[in-house]
């Protein structure tokens, strides 16, 4: 098999003919990415690239996320003309700043995202709802849909041909809300304002499912990556509000990808295991990362155990293992937990994060290589 065919074949619960391998956001066939970048990537890179199978993430407006800065108006999702965007960006040592100010109806809104250098990576400093004035101008924002340019794709497919597969990428309803708030006023907001939540819910599911469709109608897939759901798991969030916030919402999303016959995997870290078979109720055709304690909270046997049978699982290798464990060790975590998932197939081998900084520790390449090496030595069926 290629690894176009091997990663479909797990997503369609086939028996491929190994484990497939990927590697999380270190995509050895997107060249013009942050990794391809780094110097201090260019071994593992290569690496990645010759033996492993590639989820190619695909963004149709300069490669970046809806989310990101200006986009569709970045966070609101949207095209409206009549809202603007100002940037302004400042230098504080080894740190880079940016504030955007949101001219809305009601008045401005800011926030402001750091990034450091040799650091893969955005904090966001100030969120934009600090207030309750804060959300009447989110909410006052129009709405114009989204229709980026998809006219890069024909490129991407190309540029990867069958060494796997492309994924479109889009967080959920509830993962745009979290990011307006700092992270407590948000759980605060969401345990004491559950109508006012649903509120925004509706106004974000009809921006994303409308700009979900675009995608999906320009050709986007064959899978399409859904992540936000980790931000509703026990215990930051009761069961229940985690079927009314995420449950509702991503089921909807995700029968839509299935009618363009594309297949959808959620993301989602940390604490996973009391959620387990909501995912599967959703229909997702996939999970990831499914960390194991401490980190999160079901081994991927557990996993395999109560909805391997109808979610393909990736995962779990942790980075902090691959960053700070030894060859040996990292071998021997990958032979167990291929032992775990590999039964009946419908898993795939993949660290829960890439690494974020620069330069990339030698300690690391050297373990990457000995997960890779033992993955396609023991993973054969």
């Amino acid at each position: 098999m290629n690894s176009r065919e091997r990663l479909l074949a797990v997503l369609q619960g086939q028996l491929p003919d190994r484990v497939p391998v990927n590697t999380c956001e270190l995509q050895g066939w997107k060249k013009d990415d942050w990794y391809n970048q780094q110097p201090s990537y260019y071994e593992l890179m290569e690496i990645v690239r010759q033996h492993t199978d590639c989820i190619y993430f695909w963004y149709p407006y300069d490669g970046r996320r809806i989310g990101d800065g200006e986009a569709g108006l970045g966070r609101f999702v949207t095209a409206t003309p009549d809202v603007g965007v100002q940037k302004i960006c400042w230098q504080e040592g080894a740190s880079h700043f940016s504030r955007y100010i949101v001219h809305t109806p009601l008045g401005e809104i800011s926030s402001v995202e750091r990034v450091d250098e040799g650091v893969n990576t955005v904090w966001t400093v100030e969120h934009f709802i600090k207030n309750e004035d804060d959300l009447r101008k989110v909410m006052s924002i129009p709405y114009v849909p989204y229709r980026p340019d998809t006219g890069s794709l024909a490129a991407a497919r190309a540029q990867l041909g069958d060494r796997g597969i492309i994924t479109a990428d889009t967080g959920d309803p509830l993962i745009y809300i979290f990011e307006l708030f700092d992270f407590s006023a948000f759980l605060i907001f969401a345990l004491q304002e559950r109508e006012l939540m649903r509120r925004l819910l509706d106004m974000y599911f009809e921006r994303i499912y409308d700009y979900l469709r675009h995608l999906l109608e320009n050709g986007a897939g064959p899978m399409v990556r859904i992540y936000g759901p980790e931000v509703a798991c026990p215990p930051y969030l009761p069961r229940e509000l985690f079927r009314e916030y995420v449950v509702q919402y991503d089921r909807q999303l995700i029968d839509l990808i299935h009618r363009y016959n594309c297949y959808c995997r959620v993301h989602a870290h940390g604490r996973v295991g009391t959620v387990l078979e909501e995912f599967a109720e959703m229909g997702a055709d996939a999970l990831d990362p499914v960390e194991a304690p401490p980190s999160g909270d079901v081994t991927m046997a557990e996993a395999k155990r109560r909805i391997g049978d109808r979610v393909t699982l990736f995962g779990n290798m942790q980075l902090k293992d691959l960053e700070t464990g030894t060859e040996d060790e990292i071998r021997e975590l990958t032979k167990r937990l291929l032992e775990e998932a590999m039964p009946a197939g419908r898993f795939v081998l993949m660290p829960t994060a890439a690494p974020i900084d620069v330069p990339l520790k030698e300690q690391t390449r050297r373990n990457y290589e000995a997960m890779i090496e033992t993955a396609l030595e023991y993973g054969q069926y």
